[in-house]
């Protein structure tokens, strides 16, 4: 299962948090994968080289992603986020079992 958090403060945006697999291994499940990445890998390169604001990111081995916003926030990374959270949500809806998403507010 691939476990989504997006991390806000305040209702504000300003990162997410993504781990797992969903590792059944049948074609579906590498296509939701992939569908996940994507959309990560777009908010993040949306985020840093068209807003141009800093973040810190992270890639693990297991193709996990953090990304956190740290410098340059605006309505732009808010709405870049937010986008990124519906889109998730929406793949999440197609592909029960798959994905679980969730927020946490951080500091």
């Amino acid at each position: 299962m691939v476990i989504v958090k997006m991390l806000k403060n305040k209702g504000k945006f300003l990162g997410f948090d993504i781990k797992g697999h969903v590792g059944k291994g049948e074609i579906v499940d590498n296509i939701v994968c992939a569908a996940v990445s994507s959309a990560a890998y777009m908010a993040v390169n949306t985020i840093t080289n068209v807003v141009n604001a800093q973040a810190r990111i992270h890639v693990d081995s297991s193709g996990g992603m953090f990304a956190r916003i740290t410098s340059g926030y605006n309505q732009e990374c808010d709405d870049i986020l937010k986008g990124l959270e519906i889109h998730l949500f929406e793949i999440s809806e197609e592909n029960p079992n798959s994905i679980l998403m969730s927020s946490e507010e951080a500091i």
